[in-house]
């Protein structure tokens, strides 16, 4: 069943971000600028994934904490962007995406932000930060997804058009 959140209840999940390291990232290819990062404990998946393109670790294992992003994203240190996303990618910015994912892994999460838009921010240690976007409007009618936060032991949260928040429970 999904319900709807408040922005304070999902901004308290998304805490449980600080502390954890993204072990793994994964975008580019034919998702274009979608990007998925995988944080906490590494679980064992239940079936692996199939998709050669994706390192052998995440066809095998999942992360506890994951975050699955569609909209417009960006990856900068200090005032140097590093990489970002949106639904224009061609294949010379999917190949650097690959490897510029790779600037956010091993470093512990240092903060969490989320703005009245649902704007996520995510500060690490090493002074990375990874700004996500939610590009839906309020009169964006399509319920489109702009990212997801996936608690294995809990459920999922989505941040949709109109600046709505869902949760599914047990995934």
């Amino acid at each position: 069943m999904k319900d709807t959140v408040h922005k304070e209840e999902f901004l308290g999940k998304l805490k449980s971000l600080v502390g954890e390291c993204a072990w793994a990232a994964a975008g580019g290819g034919c998702t274009g600028s979608i990007v998925s990062f995988e944080f906490g404990e590494r679980l064992l998946r239940e079936r692996p994934v199939e998709n050669p393109s994706l390192p052998e670790e995440m066809r095998t294992h999942q992360g506890e904490l994951s975050l699955l992003i569609y909209c417009a994203w960006r990856i900068e240190e200090g005032s140097t962007h590093i990489v970002g996303g949106s639904g224009d990618w061609d294949e010379k910015k999917q190949g650097l995406a690959t490897d510029s994912l790779k600037t956010v892994l091993d470093s512990p999460v240092a903060d969490v932000e989320l703005n009245s838009f649902l704007d996520l921010t995510i500060a690490f240690h090493s002074g990375t930060r990874l700004h996500v976007f939610c590009d839906q409007s309020a009169c964006d009618q399509s319920g489109d997804q702009c990212y997801s936060f996936f608690l294995r032991k809990t459920g999922a949260y989505t941040v949709v058009s109109k600046g709505m928040i869902r949760f599914e429970g047990d995934i």
